[in-house]
């Protein structure tokens, strides 16, 4: 259990300062417009990868199961059906070569870690990503800027399919496995692509609706400020082996306490984190990027620090009853729906650009959040949406004349968020 927690948070630690050593060194070999095209790509193949990896989240639970009962070859049934479904992709290729292989390569990626968890063998997802990042680092060599992304991704998914025929675990697909794979994937997808929405639309949004330039510089302060999103990932798979234990014997006082207290030591380390980066973040950056970032950074962090109040509710969910009232509240229709008012918000894309950006995102999961009781599509709910859009702009504007006006306001509701969520757990 030790052992698979540890290699858990080296692997997600490696992943999380692939994209921070990729914004680096691309902005500084290539300047920040192509910073900020390589990364709305690359976004957009992460988000694409979403529906490809359909089978992802049911193969690690069902694999699980599976592993409990000693039915071995139901699980090579499943782990056919699982890795065959991101080859679909490929159909993409002649559209957009690098968009396709970058979102089949990160669905495969996504398959295999969520299988091999299953297994209960997180050690072997740790040493695929061990040789997976040597790749990455080596695809600098070149002056392809997508490289070592296909490097990093194309080595977890060659790595792990030797794994995986190493140990015999494809099989014969049957429609015994299909349908619980099936039933389960539609129900965990919503939940998946919400968030997923939620972190890669920025990056590409700001490269449509503002500029290249604008795009660059919001990559910069969130491959940064994402490293802090990993945290709710490591706490989760350090204390995912004890949460399950004590749930499956019933033991629902002390779930729901374990629930509250790792929320409650998340945002107190996530909120200290937070102010130091305050204090020196932004001229370490700078210095990083080798261009000077904004104020604009603040309210990434502020926004990091939102979304982070919400991620560890919705993990430390999965593991009870609300499990299913959650995730068809945080569903793609909410989303959808936000993204779409913010292109109809292009004209204040073009005047506040990377403000837009960042302030959507704080602003997105303050309606994720607020609107957990409300139903989808209900009046209430669209009136809070409107809200949320037109309350973009003063935070822009407050920002720019006084951030810490604006990050009080923002903690203060950050701190009302938290309080709900922890009773809601």
């Amino acid at each position: 259990m030790l052992r698979h927690s540890i290699a858990s948070i080296v692997a997600l630690a490696l992943f999380g300062l692939s994209r921070l050593i990729y914004s680096i060194v691309i902005s500084r070999r290539f300047g920040v417009e192509v910073l900020g095209k390589v990364n709305s790509l690359i976004s957009q193949a992460f988000l694409l990868a979403v529906p490809l990896s359909f089978f992802a989240v049911a193969l690690g639970k069902y694999a699980s199961e599976f592993l409990g009962r000693g039915e071995m070859e139901k699980i090579k049934s499943i782990a056919t059906l699982g890795f065959s479904f991101p080859l679909a992709g490929l159909v993409l290729v002649p559209f957009n070569f690098y968009l396709a292989i970058l979102a089949v390569l990160r669905a495969l990626q996504l398959t295999f870690r969520s299988f091999i968890y299953g297994l209960h063998k997180g050690e072997v997802y740790a040493y695929t990503m061990i040789g997976a990042f040597v790749l990455f680092i080596g695809g600098f060599l070149s002056e392809n800027y997508y490289l070592p992304y296909i490097g990093l991704l194309s080595g977890v998914a060659i790595f792990g399919f030797l794994y995986l025929f190493r140990e015999r675990l494809f099989g014969k697909p049957s429609l015994e496995t299909l349908k619980p794979l099936l039933r389960y994937s539609s129900f965990a997808f919503l939940g998946t692509v919400s968030g997923v929405f939620l972190i890669q639309a920025p990056y590409f949004l700001t490269e449509k609706l503002a500029s290249p330039e604008a795009a660059g510089i919001v990559s910069a302060s969130l491959s940064a400020a994402f490293l802090l999103t990993y945290l709710p990932q490591v706490l989760q798979s350090a204390i995912m082996p004890l949460y399950s234990y004590k749930y499956g014997k019933n033991e629902m006082e002390y779930v729901k306490r374990l629930a509250e207290d790792s929320t409650k030591l998340l945002s107190f380390i996530v909120a200290l984190a937070v102010f130091i980066l305050m204090l020196v973040g932004r001229e370490i950056l700078s210095l990083l990027f080798g261009f000077n970032l904004g104020r604009e950074f603040y309210l990434t962090l502020m926004a990091v620090e939102t979304y982070i109040a919400y991620n560890p509710q919705h993990s430390g969910a999965e593991l009870d009853k609300i499990c299913k009232r959650r995730d068809h509240n945080f569903t793609p229709g909410r989303c959808g729906f936000s993204r779409c008012l913010d292109i109809l918000d292009k004209p204040f894309w073009r005047i506040w650009g990377c403000f837009r950006a960042l302030s959507g995102i704080s602003n997105d999961t303050n309606w994720h959040i607020s609107c957990g009781k409300q139903e989808a599509g209900s009046f209430a709910h669209f009136l809070y949406s409107i809200c949320c859009s037109s309350f973009t702009a003063v935070h822009c504007i407050s920002l720019k004349n006084s951030p810490v006006i604006s990050f009080c306001g923002i903690r203060w509701n950050i701190q009302k968020r938290n309080k709900k969520g922890v009773r809601a757990v």
